[in-house]
């Protein structure tokens, strides 16, 4: 039996799974007609999906509507006044119930600006007590997961790296050796957040800046669950500012090379040699079909991303009219997606394979019209107002932040 027929002929009476589960099979546990409580975990994303991530939160209210005789509950450790009463809207709730227990048994040590982090890190991990160091890239987790092992030859392997990119069994099988015991240390990003709840985890370690008091919040709060003493350390610093700075710019592009990227596109339907470099002949660069016709090649690999040929080719186009222009693979994809959003190109697949057609010439556009552009300039926006705050409050103000929940003002 499948687990809708199970459900249907009574023999599963409660079912976890998660929304994008629910999502796509609402219709049919609507239609069994024996659906009477339904309770959303992390609802705080209803209030913040978007197209990067959880975009199956925005759906929450219409699922909601399928189960009009059910009790709903919503809940969250997260939730901002503006969160609560969009929560509060979407689902239909009629009360809010805040539950202001703190954690006491959180300790934070504030070693921010220090200048050798690795060796910082070293010393936490001597006793092998369980610890999470979270940092803001993949290679990052992975290159400071070698840089530990090194130091700590003796239980090298029991200090490991998590991020998203990782099949979902390797990321199974880390999450339970450090439940196990057989891992001591996981060097993970953000990814390794929602959903891991490891009771004795003495130590958390941000080494780079969160993107938001939601993330500090909750990454801090991954320590001491058992109620023992747990320790935060917040090693990182003002300079990390512009690492997390160059991540969202990838995610939002600033106007200003947007522009530049376009004017680099209109350049080379004109003009295809002026994106190669010296000694480089056309016919060479695979670009000899570039014209208003034949559109702009947009090559990607498998992960989607534009190939190395293509970035260079619209970097050095670009650089015809802003000499010192760079965006990177992640950025150019975005740049594409955001244009398309807003009608200004098409990307069609056809004999000379994918290729950007621009539709537009010197039409002025509001970019925020595309809804990945918006969402990307109001994430930048939160993340410049809670790096001011993270680097400039007190140890005491960061103390009080790490022991609450984030909660609503009644």
């Amino acid at each position: 039996l499948t687990i809708l027929d199970a459900f249907a002929r009574g023999d599963i009476n409660l079912l976890l799974c998660t929304p994008e589960y629910l999502s796509i099979n609402s219709s049919h546990f609507a239609r069994l007609n024996n659906v009477g409580f339904i309770v959303f975990d992390e609802t705080h994303h209803i209030a913040n999906s978007g197209e990067a991530f959880r975009p199956v939160y925005a759906k929450a209210g219409r699922i909601r509507e399928l189960f009009p005789d059910a009790v709903c509950l919503a809940v969250s450790a997260t939730v901002s006044t503006q969160a609560a009463n969009t929560i509060r809207a979407e689902l239909g709730l009629s009360a809010m119930i805040c539950d202001a227990a703190r954690r006491e048994n959180l300790i934070l040590i504030d070693k921010r600006g220090i200048t050798d982090r690795d060796s910082y890190l070293a010393e936490i991990l001597k006793d092998g007590s369980k610890t999470i160091i979270y940092v803001n890239s993949r290679a990052t987790s992975i290159a400071l997961c070698k840089t530990l092992r090194k130091a700590h030859n003796e239980f090298a392997h029991k200090i490991v790296y998590y991020h998203a990119g990782m099949l979902a069994d390797d990321r199974r099988a880390v999450e339970h050796a450090l439940r196990d015991g057989k891992a001591c240390c996981v060097v993970a990003t953000s990814a390794f957040g929602e959903g891991i709840n490891i009771p004795d985890v003495r130590d958390v370690v941000l080494y780079h800046l969160p993107f938001s008091a939601l993330d500090f919040n909750q990454m801090s709060g991954r320590a001491g669950r058992d109620g023992n003493e747990a320790r935060v350390h917040i090693i990182f610093g003002n300079e990390d500012n512009q690492i997390n700075l160059g991540i969202l710019y990838d995610e939002a592009p600033p106007r200003k090379l947007l522009a530049s990227l376009w004017r680099g596109w209109q350049l080379l339907l004109t003009n295809p040699n002026c994106c190669l470099p010296k000694n480089r002949t056309i016919e060479a660069s695979g670009l000899q079909q570039v014209n208003k016709n034949n559109g702009i090649p947009y090559n990607l690999l498998d992960d989607g991303m534009p190939n190395e040929e293509t970035c260079t080719c619209y970097i050095n186009a670009a650089r015809e009219t802003d000499p010192e222009f760079f965006m990177s693979a992640t950025a150019i994809a975005r740049g594409v997606s955001i244009f398309n959003d807003v009608s200004l190109l098409d990307i069609v697949n056809d004999s000379y394979g994918s290729r950007i057609y621009l539709t537009a010439s010197n039409k002025h556009t509001d970019l925020r019209l595309s809804v990945r552009y918006s969402e990307g300039l109001d994430v930048l926006s939160e993340f410049e107002s809670f790096c001011q705050w993270v680097l400039e409050s007190n140890e005491s103000e960061l103390q009080d932040m790490i022991r609450g929940p984030i909660l609503p003002k009644e």
